[in-house]
């Protein structure tokens, strides 16, 4: 088979898709040498894989503007080399299904429905459209892979469609993570982000889902008491300032909370250095309200660190009893799921232990020798 693949997000490693993809494709890589894969991008990234998988950059239009540019790139440009190369399907690395080409078998992955239903994410009319372009189309795709049986479930309910065309492979991790960091080269890690130990380490988004304006307040009310600081990880990639309200106001209230010296906002973290800010931290924590999987949580479990999170969505799922949990809306609950791992040494270790059998279920080799399973039922279909 010759297979197409959607591989935009190689260009955004930092994100949720961009970890997706390349967890999948590395892994495709090792276990898989008898198909063709041929991996589009809208620029040349950097990535090693084997001999059978075809890096193909194409330019977008960019004279169309970003948004239209990325479009057209989307459903005609990739799809049409994709035509051109025979290729007997196309898979999207995220749900962005091709109407322009209806007669070329697709299978759209679906992360999650948070911008169909969490409020706050469909802010203007132009957004409201892509919504639901999204899941008119997602109708249309002949199979839709998902992360999580959180996501299966709402997809299925929101978008109206049949629980058979829906299939669902949990996310892998990176393997490095199972590594144990000698303590000097966690230290020159710490310096390069300007950490010091102790800490409370988040890793995510900063939208308005994400929770880190409760996050932060939670940390007010026990910052004097606890001896670790909160590391905030992560970026903003969209140029939407509506759905990152609480990223532009945290600025302001870590100053009106007097936490200048204890919370650190250290922008994207480095793949390389992932397993060495993990293994640093007292433990981690991930207050998001809603989520299709959670793969820094996972990343965490891999990496022994105890971990406070959210009782809901797939959060929940995936941490199945391996976390302390609390409820994401009150901050009183965060507040002393932080303070009862910061103080108590048992429950931290006792939590850290349960983390490390959890990981030991999930892989991304585990979740590409699924997909291949999906890839040669698909092309049997033909």
């Amino acid at each position: 088979m010759k297979i197409g693949i959607n591989g935009f997000f190689l260009t955004r490693p930092y994100t949720g898709f961009g970890e997706y993809t390349i967890g999948y494709l590395t892994a495709l890589s090792k276990i898989n040498d008898k198909y063709q894969y041929i991996v589009y991008c809208p620029k040349k990234v950097d990535i090693s894989l084997n001999k059978n998988f075809t890096i193909k950059v194409i330019t977008p239009c960019n004279f169309l503007g970003a948004s239209l540019a990325k479009l057209w790139w989307e459903q005609f440009q990739i799809m049409a080399d994709a035509r051109k190369e025979k290729c007997d399907f196309v898979h999207h690395f995220y749900p962005v299904y091709s109407l322009l080409f209806q007669n070329m078998r697709q299978i759209d992955s679906i992360h999650d429905t948070v911008p169909w239903t969490f409020p706050g994410y469909n802010y203007s009319f132009s957004t409201r459209f892509l919504r639901k372009f999204i899941a008119y189309s997602a109708l249309k795709a002949d199979l839709i892979l998902t992360v999580s049986a959180t996501s299966q479930e709402e997809i299925i309910k929101n978008f109206f469609i049949s629980p058979q065309k829906v299939k669902m492979i949990y996310n892998g991790y990176d393997q490095a993570l199972d590594k144990k960091i000698p303590l000097g080269e966690i230290e020159k890690a710490l310096e390069k982000y300007h950490i010091h130990q102790p800490y409370i380490f988040y890793l995510g988004g900063f939208d308005l889902r994400k929770n880190i304006k409760n996050l932060v307040l939670a940390f007010a009310k026990i910052s004097k008491n606890i001896p670790e600081n909160l590391i905030l990880a992560g970026g903003v990639f969209s140029p939407q300032r509506k759905i990152y309200e609480d990223y532009y106001q945290l600025p302001d209230i870590i100053k009106r909370n007097r936490l200048k010296d204890r919370v650190l906002m250290c922008g994207p973290i480095e793949t390389d250095d992932l397993p060495a800010l993990y293994q640093g931290a007292s433990f981690f924590v991930s207050p998001t309200k809603a989520e299709g999987f959670n793969i820094p949580v996972l990343q965490a479990f891999a990496s022994g660190v105890a971990v406070a999170c959210a009782n809901v969505s797939a959060t929940k799922e995936i941490s199945s009893g391996s976390a302390l949990m609390f409820n994401p809306d009150k901050i009183e609950e965060i507040a002393d799921s932080l303070y009862t791992l910061s103080r108590d040494k048992k429950t931290r270790g006792d939590y850290a232990q349960q983390a490390l059998l959890r990981a030991r279920e999930f892989s991304w080799d585990k979740s590409a020798r699924e997909l291949l399973k999906i890839y040669e039922e698909f092309g049997s279909l033909r």
